[in-house]
């Protein structure tokens, strides 16, 4: 399990390798149909990738760390920037979940980026 709370860049940077690999191997869990192909990856302006944990009863809440990475102009990935997310909701919800999330971005936004 990859720990969503955070951590130092350096151990976020792992995580993220991590999680990155296990969205695009083929292993015994993921077979050919269920990875992002690496032409996809190839094409990304920038990736963003998250380890989430929400929990609750009633009341939920939701928190995750990662890092952001953005394609330079020469074709290189920038250096990771760390990010978190957060979030409260209310409902008929009981338990706990974990989850990965690999957001790939497929356009840079004008201004954005020397």
């Amino acid at each position: 399990m990859n720990n969503p709370i955070p951590s130092n860049l350096k151990s976020e940077a792992k995580k993220a390798a991590k999680i990155l690999r296990e969205f695009t191997e083929i292993t015994s869990r993921n077979g050919p149909d269920k990875i992002i192909p690496a032409h996809v990856i190839a094409k990304a302006k920038g990736l963003a990738i998250l380890s989430v944990i929400k929990a609750g009863f009633l009341v939920t809440a939701r928190g995750g760390s990662g890092i952001v990475l953005a394609r330079l102009p020469d074709g290189k990935w920038s250096a990771p920037s760390a990010i978190g997310i957060a979030g409260l909701g209310g409902g008929f919800e009981i338990g706990i979940e974990t989850h990965l999330q690999l957001h790939i971005l497929s356009r840079h936004c004008p201004g954005c980026l020397p």
